[in-house]
């Protein structure tokens, strides 16, 4: 059984109590503690009439809602190490902090109908953006243990790690994998661009990049011989082959990108897009 926790936001909605219960099984898989937070960053309305700070019924409706997910959870997990925290405190940041010692950090998001591709939740984009350790951003009512694992690659340095660790949740959860390179923009219209030098010359990297990766895509499933993987191209973009893939998996893993100009990992276009639609995604966070 391993000592580091598996970590949870909880403010007691619906979305939350969705992560609570996908953060329990994963600490039941796992065989790791579970770790409740609940962080209340109060709007100044929230204020007692005093202005001494929040009103305590405030304070013992948090302390309640964290005693029942815990009661909740060892209902179904009774073998389950269940440790609660609660802190007057921004939730992101709080979040972010629990991953520099946590195997996981989960969190619930919102989705916003027919707008949801063009947002993502404050706090899951947050913790999924800066956090230390992979992040899980489950959606209620998202349900399929026994699909595969997807993994999205891109052409960049930490291409490796996520494919890594994706082959590393298929083998825990005992199904299979799919890698996916899907080739964006410029794969994607590659046959409309009128000056056939550049046509040419597009084409060349998109089959540079496609060797690359399934070249890297053999090398680490040599790793792990007991998962069954396959690995396709995808001449659509990230976003769309992704979510279509995403249909009937258990989860969906990406990770950050390089920006460059600040010398950091960020979540880029195609995370942006993923997270506010697929189901249950992992964010993978660079080697350090």
């Amino acid at each position: 059984m391993s000592d580091t926790p598996i970590v949870v936001g909880t403010d007691g909605s619906a979305f939350a109590q969705a992560a609570v219960d996908v953060a329990a099984s994963e600490a039941a898989l796992r065989s790791c503690p579970l770790k409740l937070v609940f962080a209340f960053a109060p709007r100044y309305s929230r204020y007692d009439i005093k202005g001494s700070g929040v009103a305590q019924p405030i304070l013992d409706e948090c302390a309640r809602v964290l005693e029942t997910e815990k009661a909740r959870v060892q209902e179904w997990h009774p073998e389950l190490e269940v440790e609660t925290r609660f802190l007057q405190a921004q939730p992101a940041e709080v979040l972010v902090e629990e991953s520099k010692n946590a195997e996981l950090v989960v969190v619930g998001a919102r989705g916003l109908g027919a707008i949801r591709r063009f947002f993502v939740g404050s706090v899951s984009r947050a913790v999924a953006q800066d956090a230390a350790c992979p992040v899980l951003i489950v959606r209620k009512g998202a349900d399929n243990e026994s699909g595969p694992v997807v993994v999205g690659l891109a052409p960049d340095s930490g291409a490796g790690a996520v494919l890594d660790h994706a082959f590393r949740l298929a083998e825990l959860r005992k199904v299979k994998l799919q890698a996916i390179h899907a080739r964006q923009h410029a794969g994607a219209n590659v046959y409309d661009i009128e000056l056939e030098a550049f046509r040419e010359a597009v084409t060349q990297r998109m089959a540079a990049v496609d060797k690359d990766l399934k070249d890297l895509y053999r090398k680490t499933a040599a790793k792990h011989p007991k998962t069954e993987a396959s690995f396709r191209s995808s001449s659509a973009h990230a976003i769309d082959a992704l979510l279509d893939a995403a249909e009937g998996a258990s989860l969906l893993v990406i990770g950050r990108c390089s920006d460059g100009r600040r010398n950091r990992q960020v979540l880029g276009s195609v995370a942006e897009g993923i997270l506010s639609e697929a189901p249950r995604v992992v964010v993978v966070p660079p080697l350090s």
